[in-house]
C-alpha cells in the first residue's frame, strides 16, 4: 500500500511538471503543488488514496476549464477579427459612396453652369439681334482710331470741334489718337455735350 501511494505521488508530481511547462496553467500547478506539500509534510503520510484521487480530479477539472476558456477566447478572437473585417468593408463602401456622391455633385454643378452659359449666350445673341443698324455702326466706329482732345485736369475727353475745348487751358489739353474704348480704359469719361 505504501508503494502504491508512492507511485501515485510520483504520477502526481509528473502531472505537476507538465502543468508547469505550460505558463497558462501555472496557477493551477502552484495550487496543486502546495496541496501536495501540505499532504506530504505530515510525518506519517496518512494521505488516503481517495484524497489524492480527489486532488487529481480537481486538477484535471481546472485544466479542462482552462482549456475550455482558451477555446472560448480563440472563438471570441476569431469573431472579433471577422467583425473588424466587416467594419473595414463597410468603411470602404461608405468611402466609395461618398466619392460617388461628390462626383455626382460636381457633374450636376457642371451641368448647371453649362445651362447658365447657354442661357447667357442666348440672351447675348438675342440682344445683338435686337440692336438697330445705327447702334451697330456706332459700336464698330468705337473700335476705329479717332482723334480726341483730353482734359488732363477733369479727365474728360472731347471731339476736336467741341465748344468745351476752346475753354480749356492749354496745359490741361492733350491730343490723343486711338479708339474710344482705349481712352475710357485710360480713365477718361466722354463729354456730355459732344458725346464722343
Amino acid at each position: 500500500m505504501d508503494n502504491d501511494n508512492k507511485d501515485k505521488k510520483q504520477d502526481f508530481v509528473l502531472k505537476l511538471k507538465e502543468l508547469f511547462k505550460d505558463k497558462k496553467n501555472i496557477a493551477i500547478a502552484i495550487l496543486a503543488f502546495l496541496l501536495l506539500i501540505s499532504f506530504g509534510s505530515s510525518p506519517n503520510s496518512t494521505t488516503s488514496t481517495n484524497e489524492i484521487n480527489e486532488l487529481k480530479s480537481q486538477i484535471e477539472e481546472l485544466s479542462s476549464n482552462n482549456n475550455s476558456l482558451k477555446s472560448q477566447l480563440e472563438d471570441s478572437n476569431s469573431k472579433n477579427v471577422e467583425l473588424e473585417n466587416n467594419l473595414k468593408g463597410l468603411q470602404e463602401e461608405k468611402s466609395k459612396l461618398k466619392q460617388e456622391k461628390q462626383q455626382s455633385e460636381i457633374t450636376k454643378q457642371k451641368q448647371v453652369n453649362e445651362v447658365k452659359e447657354v442661357s447667357t449666350e442666348t440672351q447675348t445673341q438675342s440682344a445683338q439681334d435686337d440692336t438697330s443698324p445705327d447702334n451697330n455702326a456706332k459700336s464698330t466706329s468705337e473700335d476705329v482710331s479717332h482723334t480726341y482732345i483730353l482734359n488732363k485736369n477733369t479727365k474728360v475727353f472731347h471731339e476736336v470741334d467741341c465748344s468745351s475745348v476752346s475753354k480749356m487751358k492749354d496745359y490741361n489739353k492733350e491730343e490723343y489718337t486711338g479708339s474710344r474704348d482705349s481712352v475710357i480704359n485710360r480713365g477718361y469719361k466722354p463729354c456730355q455735350r459732344c458725346s464722343p
